[in-house]
């Protein structure tokens, strides 16, 4: 389960996500290796949006997600991150301010996924 694609918390993180947008609709950026298997938690009857952009693992994909996330929080809907630290993706070079909301803990308890709240 320390995987990055275990598939780990998923429910729980749509079960959150789908809290997070019970007054308005939210969007939510998965910087998760399993974000596609995410999105099947969260039906297109639920008021989130889940944006999956691609990941490299080289990491060449990284001012791609900058840029993606700069727009998107300059938008008016509020703006969620579900992030999974890893070697191939980081919050560096993002300077809208984000905030922690909940962490899902692994059971190794090394490694967690981090959902943020960006404005």
């Amino acid at each position: 389960i320390t995987s990055d694609a275990s598939g780990f918390a998923l429910p729980e993180l749509a079960d959150y996500l789908h809290t997070q947008a019970d007054e308005q609709p939210i969007v939510a950026v998965g910087l998760i290796a399993n974000c596609g298997a995410l999105d099947f938690y969260l039906p297109d009857s639920q008021p989130v949006v889940l944006i999956c952009p691609l990941l490299k693992w080289d990491g060449s994909h990284q001012p791609e997600v900058i840029n993606l996330v700069t727009q998107l929080a300059a938008d008016e809907k509020p703006l969620w991150i579900v992030f999974d630290a890893s070697s191939y993706i980081t919050l560096d070079g993002i300077t809208v301010p984000l905030e922690p909301q909940a962490t899902f803990a692994r059971p190794d308890q090394t490694t967690g996924i981090e959902v943020l709240r960006a404005g």
